[in-house]
């Protein structure tokens, strides 16, 4: 009867769904029943109970037929008898022990250990069990040594002790007349309990290693496979489909294990080609390398991770590949992988041996957001390669990255990493110089220099600025005669010349033999260096020394300058003239560091500073060209409220370029001087004239020249006050412009004409239809027709061969558009974009909308960004409500097609407006609204919705509504309101739902509901039974419609209404809570 009874017991316990029910139940009935005769009768039984289930219960037999293959193929082993009789042994019966391993291998990781700890005496006791410990003396003498050794390794890394322990366990396991099969019983069981311990468990990771350990030194030591190492291969293979996480995660730590010994064994060794060599089989490493390629898509992170840990083992082993894969490709992949952790791996692993990983590497390092990831990848640059293992561009990129990430730690790892960067040969300074692109990226050059500059100060143990100058100098001057003596300098090495300071400055082209590269490089040491002193200068003593060690007065310093005018000549086009304009910009920003003080100096200056924005013969220039523009007006203008009076100066020099007359600067002795040192002929500034029929048109130099001018008169903030003659010399320019044909011209003039609207009404009035046909060029999103007075393109100009151009055009004018609205109002913008529009302003404004959204999706992610950017900006700064454009944002920011710089303004835009005030939350619920209609309406095969995730948009619009997301500021402005964002937005999906139940999103707005906080409105008696009657019937259309799925939550929620209810204290004659109930019942 106990045998019937223990039978069908088992047979209803297998019917259950697999938990670890079925573990504790068999060892219990294993402790009960210990007699061979019991057990035999029931492993029979089991085994007629697997045959039915094969026929009866498909399910139930593919769980069984486990068990019944493990028992059959396992070593039949003596039964070992324990002299304690209130500890009964689980190894007393081989088919009982395969099941129980077989179980711990897949039940929950607590059940596992609180077994083996304690009902097979563990590495710890719990003092609250009636289980006594194993007697040792009872005990056949390897169990106690396998015990033995576990405890001492357990919680120690000490190599030395555990080479000692692998010692003895490799003699006791050689030893002759051992019962092997006992042994490696009792190991099997070791490996099913460590294999169960947590991820976070280190000890049971070491005792892993040490059983690895111990099966490769036994296979060195014999030609035969290891019992033990054939033990682990087989419970690699066991465990590899597990259905616990961690299971699988020991597999695959397993494998690493296994590559790491391998690896530490053959670095003792020459290196061999020859796979028959190896220390491992050819079979046995394919099957573990199959095995991880299953595993590299795990649902698990960790389990991903580890796998990518075994490449990067593998990919060391067998640089080559022998076994056809690829392991570089797996690591390279992870390295986009969703999880933190799996991408943490990828960095440490991945080999940065070839150009194409370290450019992949790169670019995954740049894009990284993850603070404690990104710490990682620049110490690993900064650790494994060397600076000309990188590109000058590459460089330059991870310094603007980690320039602009607000974290100390890597803060710290940069300035570890330029210091590398600079070496210890010679001069640091100069040697980090030719490292970087100082040309085209001087600020975050200047931000390394500051970096190196500053360590370097500790280094040497000195506080003031001045005295590291002095060692500076003395660095030169030694590796200047140690580099004579060699004769190894090169051409544009920047080691080969002294740094510039008051002594040496008016020879600069003599001294670098007038190449331009060393000019430029040597020049902008020069203003980092004066810079860095006057930020860091201990005190004020400190910081006159060290400017005064650098800058020499400064009228020869501006005299200096004006000598540099003469040989500036080439056009900015060319790799000359972009080094010239770049050492003319740097001088002029040093005059920033001077005594403004010196009166003599300034006239100077200010003279100097005429010259260049007045004198048409200098190459046009747009930073020196604004430079000279603001400069000129904040330090002789601003100061005596004189900006009338430099806009009517600045207004007769920008008129004169439309001369053949020299203007009144030109006249002056010093610019004549200038010029015919130019060799310039004064009488024709202005080129050829055609005087006979007054059409006199100035050349492209002269016009080109104007726009810059009058571009950097309009952008200064304090110059932009529209008057009498700015307007004319606005007109005069612009109209000029409109009759050439050249397409270039068109972008600074997009921008001249949109600052204009932005500024002056009746600019805007006037000019901006030019914007508008900007914009509604051919190829244009959204294009209507204008008038033909109206529009300013050519009647044969086209825009076909130049579509960027075209693009970054139609980018401007959006921005200026957006500009406008901005500052006066959005109604007023419209009426002046469409005056041909016969309506209300409200149509106008829906046109003009629709403008800015025809862009959103654009392939082009220039224009993309502009429309997303400048209809954020619309909506923040102008506070309006425009539902639809709000949607077209969050339809971007969750399309996975978006482009990078869209979506990080997208990102950065969503982070703070619905925390900014509860009106851009209930904003942004109207705006899902929009959105959803969107989706639902392209449905049928819209391309630019087609990758847009709906399920990630409205959970984040119901986790962004929420009261608490809300900022402290917002939170003290905030009035009590009777219906907060949260009711509508639960209202708007569950009428969703009800009126669109068998649409897709219906699952989508149902799940959605699980991240709502109907709490906030638990005060409002009135808006809770408007909810439960609305779930109430969005519940009966579920089953109306069959979704047998979203019914569930869709309870859940209701209840979670009704316990809201409850809890304010809110009775409605008891009919709410009671219709609900009877409604759940009848359904």
């Amino acid at each position: 009867m106990i045998v019937i009874g223990s039978s069908l017991f088992v047979y209803v316990l297998f019917l259950l769904p697999y938990s670890g029910v079925q573990l504790v139940t068999l060892l219990h009935i294993n402790d009960v029943l210990v007699t061979p005769f019991h057990f035999a009768l029931i492993k029979w039984s089991l085994e007629i109970l697997t045959g039915i289930h094969a026929v009866c219960q498909p399910l139930c037999y593919f769980r069984m037929v486990e068990f019944r293959r493990l028992a059959c193929s396992s070593r039949k082993s003596e039964q070992r008898r324990l002299g304690c009789s209130n500890s009964p042994s689980i190894l007393q019966s081989n088919y009982a022990r395969t099941i129980i391993l077989l179980q711990l291998a897949e039940a929950p990781w607590h059940l596992r250990f609180s077994y083996l700890c304690f009902r097979c005496e563990g590495l710890s006791q719990d003092k609250h069990m009636a289980t006594k410990p194993l007697r040792c003396d009872k005990i056949l003498t390897e169990l106690p040594l396998i015990r033995e050794l576990l405890s001492a390794i357990c919680d120690k890394d000490d190599n030395e002790e555990v080479g000692k322990c692998i010692e003895k366990l490799c003699e006791a396991l050689h030893k002759k007349g051992l019962e092997i099969d006992t042994v490696m019983d009792e190991l099997e069981l070791w490996l099913c309990y460590f294999t169960g311990q947590p991820l976070s468990d280190k000890s049971a990771d070491r005792c892993l290693s040490f059983f690895v350990k111990c099966g490769l030194k036994m296979i060195l030591e014999n030609t035969v496979m290891p019992p033990l190492l054939t033990l682990l291969l087989r419970h690699i293979e066991n465990i590899q489909y597990a259905i616990y996480d961690t299971s699988r995660y020991r597999c695959c730590r397993l494998i690493t294990l296994i590559f790491e010994a391998v690896e530490d064994i053959e670095a003792d060794y020459e290196p061999t080609r020859c796979r028959e060599e190896g220390i491992l089989p050819a079979e046995v490493m394919e099957n573990l390398i199959k095995i991880l390629h299953e595993r590299i898509y795990d649902k698990n992170p960790f389990v991903r991770a580890e796998v990518i840990r075994s490449f990067s083992v593998l990919y060391r082993i067998n640089n080559a590949d022998e076994n056809g894969l690829d392991c570089t490709k797996y690591i390279i992949n992870a390295l986009m992988d969703i999880s933190r952790d799996v991408r943490a791996e990828a960095v440490r692993s991945i080999p940065l041996f070839s150009e194409n990983n370290i450019a992949t590497f790169i670019s995954a390092v740049l894009v990284e957001n993850d603070n404690s990831i990104c710490r990682l990848a620049y110490s690993r640059i900064a650790c494994s390669l060397h600076v000309r293992s990188l590109t000058v561009q590459q460089r330059m990129q991870l310094l603007k990255t980690a320039f602009t990430k607000d974290d100390a730690v890597l803060r710290k790892i940069i300035e570890r990493m330029v210091v590398n960067w600079a070496g210890n040969d010679s001069v640091p300074l100069l040697n980090l110089l030719q490292h970087l692109d100082f040309i085209s990226d001087s600020q975050t050059t200047q931000q390394a220099l500051m970096t190196f500059l500053k360590n370097y100060q500790k280094e040497i143990g000195s506080a003031r600025t001045s005295e590291m100058l002095i060692n500076l100098s003395k660095l030169c001057s030694a590796a200047q005669s140690k580099m004579d003596t060699a004769g190894t300098a090169s051409y544009t090495d920047f080691v080969k010349y002294d740094i510039l300071d008051r002594r040496n400055f008016a020879e600069l082209h003599c001294s670098s033999k007038n190449n331009l590269y060393v000019v430029a490089g040597r020049v902008y040491i020069w203003r980092s260096l004066c810079e860095y002193c006057k930020l860091n200068a201990v005190d004020e003593g400190d910081r006159y020394e060290a400017l005064h060690f650098l800058l020499p007065d400064m009228i020869h310093f501006v005299d200096f300058l004006y000598n540099s005018l003469v040989t500036w000549t080439a056009s900015t086009s060319s790799v000359q003239g972009l080094l010239e304009e770049f050492v003319i910009f740097q001088l002029c920003l040093l005059t920033r560091l001077f005594d403004q003080k010196d009166q003599v100096g300034m006239e100077k200056w200010r003279s100097t500073l005429e010259t260049i924005i007045s004198t048409r013969n200098l190459p046009n220039s747009e930073q020196v060209l604004e430079f000279s523009v603001c400069e000129l007006f904040d330090l002789f203008y601003a100061k005596e409220g004189k900006s009338e009076e430099f806009l009517e100066w600045c207004c007769y020099r920008l008129n004169s370029f439309f001369t053949p007359d020299l203007n009144e600067t030109e006249e002056l002795p010093l610019t004549r001087a200038l010029l015919v040192k130019r060799g310039t002929d004064c009488a024709m500034l202005a080129g050829k004239t055609i005087e006979d029929d007054n059409e006199f048109e100035p050349n492209n130099h002269n016009l080109q020249r104007a726009l810059l001018f009058l571009r950097a008169i309009m952008r200064n903030s304090c110059t932009a006050k529209v008057t009498t003659f700015l307007r004319a010399a606005f007109d005069q320019v612009v109209d000029t412009y409109c009759s050439t044909l050249d397409p270039m011209i068109w972008v600074s003039l997009s921008e001249v004409i949109g600052i204009g609207v932005a500024i002056d009404e009746q600019i805007a009035r006037e000019r901006i239809h030019m914007l508008r046909s900007a914009i509604e060029v051919e190829g244009a999103p959204t294009r209507v027709k204008v008038p033909a007075r109206k529009l300013i393109l050519p009647y044969n100009f086209s825009f076909e061969g130049d579509l960027g151009g075209l693009n970054e055009i139609q980018a401007i004018a959006l921005m200026s558009i957006a500009a406008c609205a901005i500052r006066r109002s959005y109604a007023k913008t419209a009426q002046l974009y469409y005056p041909e529009v016969v309506g209300c302003g409200v149509v106008k404004g829906k046109m003009l909308l629709q403008v800015f959204e025809g862009f959103i999706f654009s392939q082009d992610a220039e224009l993309s960004f502009t429309a997303v950017e400048n209809i954020g900006k619309i909506l923040y700064h102008g506070c309006f409500c425009f539902p639809s454009a709000l949607a077209g944002l969050l339809l971007r920011y969750f399309d996975n097609s978006c482009h990078p710089h869209p979506y990080a303004f997208l990102n950065y835009f969503f982070s703070f407006y619905p925390a900014s005030s509860s009106i851009n939350q209930h904003k942004l619920v109207g705006a899902l609204r929009c959105a959803l209609k969107r989706l639902n309406a392209a449905a049928d095969g819209d391309e630019l919705l087609l990758f847009v995730d709906a399920n990630k948009m409205v959970n984040f619009v119901a986790k962004a509504v929420r009261k608490a997301t809300l900022s402290d500021s917002a939170k003290k402005k905030e009035m009590e309101q009777t219906y907060p964002p949260q009711f509508f937005l639960i209202s708007f999906l569950l009428d969703w739902v009800v009126n669109n139940a068998e649409d897709n999103l219906s699952a989508v707005c149902i799940g959605a509901l699980t991240y709502t906080s109907p709490e906030e409105f638990s005060h409002n008696n009135k808006a809770y039974s408007y909810l439960l009657k609305l779930t109430k019937r969005c519940i009966n259309v579920l089953f109306a419609h069959e979704l047998d799925k979203l019914i569930p939550i869709t309870r859940r929620f209701g209840r979670r209404l009704q316990h809201g209810k409850k809890r304010c204290g809110y009775v409605d004659n008891r009919k709410s809570n009671q219709s609900f109930n009877q409604l759940s019942h009848e359904h």
